[in-house]
């Protein structure tokens, strides 16, 4: 985290519960926690005493050693922001840490941006398996650049496909095709789709010849990847 913000990035972390920062200052208004609050404590034992019903922000001191010099023992204290969040079914305190500024991020909107992380590995883990991304060894930071700008720009171009398609089917079918799956068929297929949105760019053939090819191409990827069954590669011929 502190390598992180020293670059010039920002983060929003789940704060473990192995993990014992240092409270350094109460955000929160509340003469409840004042009364509670030793500058020093472990954020665990200050949770335990607090009211739990709450939402508590903190700045807090977190201690590691500087992983990039394993030989040394250099530790490094660094103090960030601390959100901390009751659940009341699970009966637990949710704590994320940030460097994010409090005046841009309100508490509420820290463990929203929290909830996305899933999604945001999702989207890496597309880009680097179907679109090649990091499978270039590039030395010059305006080639990794278009590399990088170019996947982006690709997935961007993938999904606004795949939101049409999604936007054609019934509510109930709707779960069935996941963006996933569409990004291989799209990654496979992604010329053919787009020879048919600009002929101008891409060959001479009519736009009806090129469109048969391309639903006959998509009903054999269908039955390839799914051993007969089609499934969204055949929903998007009827696009």
């Amino acid at each position: 985290m502190a390598n992180i913000n020293e670059r010039g990035g920002f983060f929003v972390s789940r704060v473990k519960n192995s993990a014992k920062p240092k409270l350094k200052e109460i955000v929160s208004e509340s003469k409840i926690f004042d009364s509670i609050f030793e500058k020093g404590m472990n954020l665990g034992d200050f949770l335990e005493k607090v009211p739990k019903s709450d939402e508590i922000e903190l700045i807090c001191t977190f201690t590691g050693r500087d992983k990039e010099k394993p030989w040394g023992k250099k530790r490094i204290n660094a103090d960030f922001r601390v959100v901390c969040f009751w659940d009341e079914n699970d009966k637990i305190w949710h704590n994320y840490a940030t460097n994010l500024p409090g005046d841009a991020y309100k508490k509420d909107e820290i463990y929203q941006l929290y909830r996305y992380r899933w999604i945001i590995e999702l989207l890496f883990k597309e880009m680097k398996s179907d679109y090649d991304l990091g499978k270039f060894l590039l030395a010059r930071e305006p080639l990794a650049l278009i590399h990088v700008y170019s996947m982006l720009i690709r997935l961007v171009l993938s999904r606004n496909l795949y939101k049409k398609m999604v936007a054609s089917l019934d509510e109930d079918e709707k779960p069935r095709y996941g963006p996933f799956l569409w990004s291989k068929v799209f990654a496979e297929k992604a010329h053919e789709f787009l020879s048919i949105i600009d002929q101008s760019i891409f060959g001479k053939e009519s736009v009806g010849e090129r469109w048969k090819k391309l639903e006959d191409s998509l009903r054999r990827l269908a039955c390839s990847r799914h051993k007969g069954y089609d499934r969204i590669s055949l929903k998007y011929v009827g696009f």
